[in-house]
């Protein structure tokens, strides 16, 4: 048993009464320090923030669909599928902050609003930063080195491409300090509550990542100027981190130098979340590397396409789950029930939303493609894989909710040890699948260990707060229906069949939404108060 059940529901005294479970402060009351705890777990400024996190991470998902077929046509498949290995390098080369940018949210979301506790923040928040800085020019040196043997060895890179993909690759490692140390500077605006400045650093560099490529492709169709462009947008979003941090903490540029003491705690609590950075990528981009390696480089961009469409879906659970880790860190010291009330609303909500499109597209994923992509080709090899994903997506969504709990619940080790289970086992049904039925045995693969891994999440979240056991039964059961019902676009080929399973699903999810939307607004949940 963990001690946070025997523990019992309690922890770190009470919340003033106007922020226990089932309200926001009145307005106007001013409570000193509870105040602060009212604003900070209130749940208007929940609903506010999770708007925020919506725009930003939506408004790139817009730019993804204009750009994908322009660089599909222009790039050609194969600089594509390097392109998309690219970005999976840089993406897997986050492991290198070694757990402090979560650890360094937590940290602060923990003694934000308590006046006695937040002396030292500053030359806290400026150790994370350097230490992240530091081990990002690791990653870099690391990345330069090992170029050559990756272009050359795993991904079979044709001669032809060499020598720009070798460029490219180095352009790109050029981002990863910047990369690696934004995580700290984005966790201290998150701590904070601050996503609306999140927001306007996040949408311009959303939108460089698939916009930049298209302009470049105006006077060049080579990967390195496309990965200059890329390289300077991440610089340029440091920076405007930088200065969004600057604002929400003045004492920044008065309190400067680094607190030793402070390492150990950092490294304490982000040593479980390293694990997880690191095998976390590799579950996550392994399918790629495999495909390139037992199908083709170019067929990397078959499996992409559909990828990078549904995997924009986790849009709805990054933004809830990014403002839930620092409400749930903050909540968990004053009111666990508070705590498993706001996971479980989280868990509706993310359900209720996902569904629908995910169902969607499971049953008219190739309809979809063909609207978006004049490319019979491309369509024929890449639908089976996007009905596939989605499945997957979805399960990966619901089970995201319960992973930022544990992790906010100072747990990363619960997590990590349940993604170094999942690993080897992991990467032998890839494999073999990918043997066999090529990118659809990679999505099937996929898709079966997202489901598996939620179940395995929800679990956990269900043993250290034990108030979530509701939460805990509902979702899993959600989840495996919700996907046997994805599943059946498989069973029923025909187009009246399909919408069939459409009209009952949209069916099942009004029932639902009738009830849970209504209880979450009489109760002033993550949809306001009511």
């Amino acid at each position: 048993m963990s001690g946070a059940e025997q523990d019992g529901s309690k922890s770190g005294g009470e919340l003033p009464a106007d922020v226990r479970p089932g309200g926001d402060p009145p307005a106007g009351e001013v409570t000193g320090a509870g105040d602060d705890l009212s604003r900070l777990l209130s749940g208007r400024l929940l609903a506010k923030n999770t708007v925020f996190n919506l725009l930003g991470l939506g408004a790139p998902l817009l730019a993804a669909l204009v750009a994908f077929p322009i660089l599909v046509e222009k790039l050609g498949t194969t600089r594509l599928g390097i392109l998309g290995i690219t970005w999976s390098v840089i993406g897997y080369f986050g492991l290198f902050d070694f757990g402090i940018g979560r650890a360094l949210t937590k940290l602060i979301a923990d003694r934000v609003g308590k006046p006695e506790t937040e002396r030292g923040l500053p030359r806290l928040v400026w150790t994370a930063i350097l230490l992240m800085l530091a081990f990002g020019l690791l990653g870099s040196g690391l990345l330069v080195v090992g170029t050559p043997a990756l272009l050359r060895h795993v991904l079979e890179v044709p001669d032809e491409l060499y020598d720009e993909s070798r460029l490219a690759f180095l352009a790109m490692a050029s981002t990863i300090p910047f990369v690696i140390s934004s995580a700290g500077l984005r966790g201290v605006l998150e701590a904070h509550q601050r996503f609306g400045l999140v927001t306007a650093v996040r949408i311009p560099l959303g939108m460089l990542t698939f916009l930049g490529p298209v302009a470049t492709l105006l006077f060049s169709n080579s990967l390195f100027p496309i990965t200059v462009v890329l390289a300077s947008g991440r610089a340029l979003a440091w920076l405007g981190s930088l200065l969004c941090c600057l604002k929400v903490m003045p004492s920044l540029r008065h309190e400067r130098g680094i607190e030793p003491g402070a390492v150990g705690s950092l490294l304490r609590l982000g040593g479980w979340m390293t694990i997880t950075n690191l095998v976390g990528p590799i579950i996550v981009y392994a399918d790629r590397f495999v495909i390139a390696n037992l199908v083709s480089v170019a067929a990397v961009s078959y499996y992409i396409g559909p990828f990078e469409i549904v995997g924009k879906y986790l849009i709805v659970t990054s933004a809830v789950g990014g403002v839930l880790f620092s409400t749930f860190a903050t909540s968990y010291q004053h009111d666990r029930d508070l705590t498993a009330r706001r996971y479980g609303e989280g868990l509706a909500f993310c359900g209720l939303v996902l569904f629908p499109v995910c169902l969607a597209t499971a049953l008219f994923g190739t309809e979809l493609l063909s609207l978006w992509l004049d490319d019979p080709e491309f369509v024929a090899a890449s639908a089976p894989v996007l009905r596939l994903l989605v499945i997957g997506v979805f399960a990966n969504g619901m089970g995201q909710m319960a992973f930022c709990l544990v992790q906010a619940l100072g747990r990363p080790d619960l997590s990590a040890k349940l993604h170094l289970l999942e690993l080897p086992f992991y990467l032998v049904v890839l494999w073999l699948a990918t043997a066999a039925y090529g990118i659809e045995g990679a999505a099937v693969a996929w898709g079966l260990r997202a489901l598996l891994d939620t179940v395995a999440l929800m679990w956990l979240g269900r043993r250290l707060v034990p108030q979530t056991a509701p939460a805990f039964r509902t979702g899993v059961l959600a989840t495996v229906l919700a996907a046997a019902l994805m599943g059946s676009v498989f069973l029923v080929p025909s187009l009246a069949g399909r919408v069939g399973v459409l009209v009952l699903g949209l069916l099942l999810v009004g029932v639902l939404a009738r009830d849970v939307v209504l209880s979450v607004v009489r109760r002033s949940g993550i949809l306001g108060r009511a």
